[in-house]
């Protein structure tokens, strides 16, 4: 199901058939080639509040990074909360 649209994408939830484990699922339109370089970034960091890249692949108009899912709280909705954080 989907959990999260923005402007690089939209994000899924999934149940990975070989884990039987709730993954995250981005899928991007492939003329986003940031979100490509941010990927290959974030293979890179080792940190629990970052999720990792478990699989990637793509087809001709989108790229998709199969992610550990992170239960928690929406980062959109809690820097709203904090406003002191707010963008001015």
């Amino acid at each position: 199901k989907q959990i999260g649209k923005g402007g690089q994408g939209i994000v899924y939830l999934a149940l990975s058939y070989s884990s039987n484990q709730k993954v995250c699922i981005k899928k991007s339109p492939k003329n986003i080639l940031s979100d490509k370089k941010g990927a290959m970034l974030m293979k890179r960091i080792n940190h629990p509040n970052f999720p990792k890249i478990i699989d990637e692949y793509e087809d001709e108009l989108f790229y998709y990074q199969v992610m550990e899912y992170i239960n928690g709280q929406n980062l959109d909705l809690f820097f709203k909360r904090l406003s002191v954080l707010r963008p001015m």
